[in-house]
């Protein structure tokens, strides 16, 4: 099928896809929630995408005003960490020490570290320099 495709949050959903399915695609959607959209754009969610070209507005609409995009997201994460960040409190102080932050047990580091790196890059928050031992 051509014609006229459906493109949420920059996200191109194929028109041979069910609705309930591609809706998931998009960052943070489950199964719970993608219905709840289509029950709220009055769509059914087991049709595919090209059957329901007329409602293609709706769908958009509803999406869009109900979930944040990946990149909005990300910059209220990023805006919570600089707060607690600046309030001093723990979890952020394990975020800047590159740390595990759910209190997983990890033996070997290395891979807190790398994340840690990416993440303050990602979320523009500083690392402090790595504690030493004393002895």
């Amino acid at each position: 099928m051509s014609g006229p495709t459906l493109r949420i949050h920059g996200l191109l959903m194929p028109p041979t896809q069910i609705l309930k399915f591609a809706l998931q695609r998009l960052h943070g959607i489950s199964e719970y929630q993608s219905n709840r959209l289509c029950s709220l754009a009055g769509v059914n969610p087991m049709a595919r995408i090209g059957e329901i070209v007329h409602s293609y507005a709706i769908i958009q609409r509803v999406v869009e005003t109900c979930i944040p995009s990946k990149s909005q997201a990300h910059r209220d994460l990023a805006a919570v960490m600089q707060v607690l960040i600046k309030k001093g409190h723990y979890k952020a102080q394990r975020h800047q020490y590159a740390l595990s932050v759910r209190g997983k047990k990890c033996y070997n580091g290395n891979t807190q570290r790398k994340l840690a790196v990416t993440r303050a890059k990602q979320f523009s928050y500083p690392l402090a320099p790595p504690r030493r031992n004393k002895s």
